[in-house]
């Protein structure tokens, strides 16, 4: 029986380097482990259980060292980490730390920050750690109501919005979130809203082929995208309506965000 396995099928770069490194860490350590697990996967978890990694809850049961999952943690962990005298082997999502950081940066600003994903998710408890006092997190359209409630209480003016790496509901879904959130905080309080490059980042495409990208812009509009990872412009012409569609060759899969 012949087997075909989809091209696009395994681990997104973020998954890989985090499970390749755990495996070189194992042939380095007697006793090793992990807050939380690597990755969802079980298969995964049950083969690193298997070759002696302890899969923790609470870092204080850790001893010597610990490795920090994909999906990233919260920001006291790192201190108590220090605290307890443990070697730290960091392997959050590379895209995921980019977060962290923005988050970070613009909360330092006074920038308002609606965090979209699921509340309960590793990646956004630990996300909302760097956001400070002033973040709401929106999980559906629902939520953006409450989230604008919540911003003209503080009175802040600038807003900012991340999205969850993995959030896995379709994407168009969580593109209608972050319009609807950006609509609602422009016409209410005439917000100083910014998209960082990370909303572009969250995208992950396929590896060393041909993407198509398309969108909206003003009728019979010419349209140029210029990746980082090549800088070479793409061009096309937007219709009567304003649509318009090209194609963009991909790199081969690295560890660095790439920008659009």
């Amino acid at each position: 029986m012949q087997i075909i396995v989809g091209k696009t099928a395994g681990f997104c770069f973020g998954v890989e380097n985090a499970v390749t490194k755990t495996l070189e860490e194992i042939d380095k350590s007697k006793e090793i482990y992990c807050l939380g697990e690597l990755v969802h996967n079980k298969e995964v978890t049950e083969d690193l259980i298997s070759k002696g990694v302890k899969f923790i809850d609470n870092i204080e049961e850790a001893k010597g060292k610990i490795i920090i999952r994909s999906h990233g943690v919260k920001k006291e962990i790192y201190t108590k980490a220090r605290n307890l005298n443990l070697e730290v082997v960091d392997l959050t999502c590379p895209k995921v730390l980019h977060t962290h950081k923005i988050a970070e940066e613009y909360s330092s600003k006074g920038y308002y920050i609606f965090l979209t994903g699921q509340a309960e998710h590793p990646e956004i408890i630990g996300t909302q750690s760097f956001c400070g006092e002033n973040y709401y997190i929106i999980e559906n359209e629902e939520d953006v109501p409450k989230a604008i409630k919540k911003l003209k209480g503080t009175g802040i003016n600038k807003v900012l919005v991340l999205s969850q790496t993995t959030f896995n509901k379709l994407l168009m879904k969580a593109r209608n979130i972050l319009t609807t959130a950006l609509i609602f905080a422009a016409m209410g309080l005439n917000a100083k809203v910014k998209l960082p490059s990370l909303i572009g980042d969250n995208m992950i495409l396929q590896q060393q082929t041909s993407v198509n990208l398309w969108g909206e812009a003003s009728p019979n509009a010419t349209v140029k995208v210029i990746p980082s990872w090549n800088n070479k412009e793409y061009s096309c012409k937007a219709n009567k309506k304003g649509e318009w569609i090209l194609k963009v060759e991909t790199p081969e899969a690295g560890y660095t965000p790439y920008s659009l």
